[in-house]
């Protein structure tokens, strides 16, 4: 059976995630600051576990 669309990477799906969350926070954040800080916490935890993938990545094309 033919694919018709190419599963996403875990980075892929990251990335993603930590759109969405940016994008909400600034939709809240004049109506709830702290729900807003709160995504923008968890959407950083997201970033990290990015910057992590990349560098995994990175590192297996180097060798």
């Amino acid at each position: 059976m033919l694919h018709w669309f190419k599963p996403k990477t875990k980075l892929e799906i990251l990335k993603e995630r930590y759109r969405i969350l940016m994008k909400r926070s600034f939709q809240i954040s004049p109506y709830n600051a702290s729900e807003s800080e709160r995504l923008i916490r968890k959407a950083e935890k997201i970033k990290q576990q990015i910057q992590e993938c990349e560098k995994k990545n990175r590192n297996n094309f180097a060798h």
